[in-house]
C-alpha cells in the first residue's frame, strides 16, 4: 500500500497510457431506476414505474462528462467515494456494468513478479448498509475500510507486503466483508479473490460487469462471457442487516504515497442495469479528517455523515469502531 501514518507503499507500476472513453449501454426498463448525475430539472423522463435517483459524492471526486466521474485525482494521499443517493434494490439479485480507466502513475515505484510499475492504490465497488455519502481510509485502505454491514470488490493495483494485508500480488480483484462488523482492506476477510486478470493500470478502458443472485456472485473483467471470478454461499441480505432489501451502491478509491487517476467512466445498475445520464454534476461533500489507521488490524472510526442528502444510520451505528475480529 501506500505510506502515511505507519502505512507504506510496497515495491509497483510502470507507466499509463491513456485509454477512451467507451461504453453506451441502452438498458431502461421498469425494473431499473435510472439516475441523474444533479440535474433536478432532467431532460431525460425516467420509465414508467422508475426511481428517479441522483449522485452523491465525498472526497477527491468530480464528475466527468454526462456519464462519469473520477474517484481520485492522481496525486498523493486522495479518497474519493460516489454513491447513489438512494438505496437500491439489493436482496432479489441485481446486475451492474461499468467501465473505468486507470492512468497517470506516479510516486513510488514498486518491484513485482511482472517487473518495476508505478501507481497505486485502485477502487472498489461497494455495496453497504451504513449511510451516503461516506468514505474510509486512503492508500491501500481503497476508501472502503471500516464500512460496517458492507461488501466490497476491490480492484487492487499495488501489492501491500505490510503485515496484516496479505496481498497476492498488485493485480487482483477480491471480495472483503465482515458482515456487520467494519469492513476491512485485509485479505483475511476476502471471500473470494484471483489474480487470473487483465492489467488493470494500464491506461486502456476496461469493462467490467458484476450479477449478484442469492447465493452467488460473480465478476466479470473485459470479457463478458466467461466470469473471471465466482464467489458461492453469498447472502447479502444476512451480510448486510438488511430488513427491507435495499442498500446503498456506489465505488471508492485511495491513493498514497503512490498514486494514480482512479476514473469509472460509465455505470450501470438494476436487475437489468440502466445508463447514467444527465448533466454531470452531483453534489460532493468535503474529504473526512479522520485518522489514518495504521494497519488493517488497527481501530477505525467512520466520521459521521454530514451531507443533507444522508440518510441517517439507525440507532446506534454512528461512528463505529473497526474491530478486527481474532483469526
Amino acid at each position: 500500500m501506500n505510506r502515511w501514518t505507519g502505512v507504506t507503499h510496497s515495491p509497483p507500476w510502470g507507466r499509463a497510457l491513456v485509454g477512451v472513453c467507451g461504453l453506451v449501454l441502452s438498458l431502461a426498463t421498469s425494473a431499473a431506476a435510472q439516475y441523474f448525475p444533479g440535474d433536478t430539472t432532467p431532460t431525460t423522463p425516467a420509465a414508467p414505474g422508475t426511481n428517479l435517483t441522483r449522485l452523491v459524492g465525498i472526497g477527491s471526486v468530480a464528475a466527468i462528462g454526462t456519464s462519469g466521474f473520477r474517484l481520485t485525482p492522481s496525486f498523493r494521499y486522495q479518497r474519493g467515494a460516489v454513491w447513489l443517493a438512494d438505496r437500491q434494490s439489493i436482496a432479489g439479485g441485481f446486475q451492474t456494468t461499468f467501465q473505468f480507466r486507470i492512468s497517470n502513475p506516479g510516486g513510488l515505484i514498486q518491484w513485482s513478479p511482472t517487473g518495476y510499475q508505478q501507481g497505486g492504490d485502485g477502487f472498489a465497488f461497494v455495496i453497504q448498509n451504513y449511510a451516503a455519502p461516506v468514505v474510509g481510509p486512503f492508500a491501500g485502505y481503497l476508501g472502503y475500510h471500516g464500512i460496517p454491514r458492507s461488501v466490497s470488490v476491490e480492484f487492487d493495483t499495488w501489492w501491500n507486503a505490510e503485515p496484516g494485508f496479505y496481498d497476492p500480488n498488485g493485480n487482483h480483484i477480491s471480495v472483503h466483508t465482515r458482515g456487520a462488523g467494519g469492513n476491512s482492506a485485509s485479505e483475511l476477510v476476502s471471500i473470494g479473490r484471483t489474480t487470473a486478470i487483465p492489467f488493470l493500470k494500464d491506461g486502456a478502458t476496461h469493462t467490467v460487469r458484476i450479477d449478484y443472485q442469492p447465493g452467488v456472485m460473480q465478476v466479470f473483467v473485459d470479457n463478458l462471457t466467461t466470469p473471471a471470478l465466482t464467489v458461492p454461499n453469498v447472502d447479502l441480505s444476512s451480510l448486510l442487516s438488511m430488513t427491507d432489501g435495499r442498500a446503498w451502491v456506489g465505488f471508492t478509491a485511495g491513493t498514497g504515497s503512490a498514486y494514480q487517476t482512479h476514473d469509472v467512466l460509465s455505470w450501470q445498475f438494476g436487475q437489468t442495469g440502466f445508463p447514467l445520464v444527465g448533466d454531470g454534476s452531483f453534489p460532493v461533500t468535503g474529504t473526512p479528517t479522520t485518522p489514518q489507521p495504521g494497519s488493517p488490524t488497527a481501530p477505525y472510526v467512520l466520521p459521521t455523515p454530514s451531507s443533507p442528502t444522508t440518510t441517517p444510520p439507525t440507532t446506534g451505528t454512528t461512528n463505529p469502531p473497526f474491530e478486527f475480529p481474532p483469526y
